[in-house]
């Protein structure tokens, strides 16, 4: 059983979970925060850093552009099989 700090904080009483419940860092150590907790932050920053995470994702791409269109032309065919089978399955239903 592990302590999870933020359910702790929100509750204002001890909360002991399953060891199972927790993330493992890459040192194989568990985060002080359970998987429920880990999620509802992570989707609070990304909801309040919208923007942000935007700005930082087109910087990296376009930092990383010649490395984006040679992924695309090695797997072209395949982007391309996959968007008719997509097509398909609209028009069948």
């Amino acid at each position: 059983m592990k302590k999870c700090k933020k359910c702790t904080e929100k509750k204002g009483t001890l909360v002991e979970k399953p060891k199972s419940e927790f993330y493992k860092t890459k040192d194989g150590v568990l985060q002080s925060n359970c998987i429920t907790c880990q999620k509802a932050y992570h989707k609070a920053y990304t909801i309040s850093n919208k923007l942000q995470i935007k700005k930082q994702r087109q910087k990296h791409y376009m930092n990383n552009l010649e490395l984006y269109q040679q992924r695309y032309q090695k797997n072209k065919e395949k982007y391309k099989e996959s968007v008719k089978n997509r097509r398909n399955l609209k028009t069948a239903c």
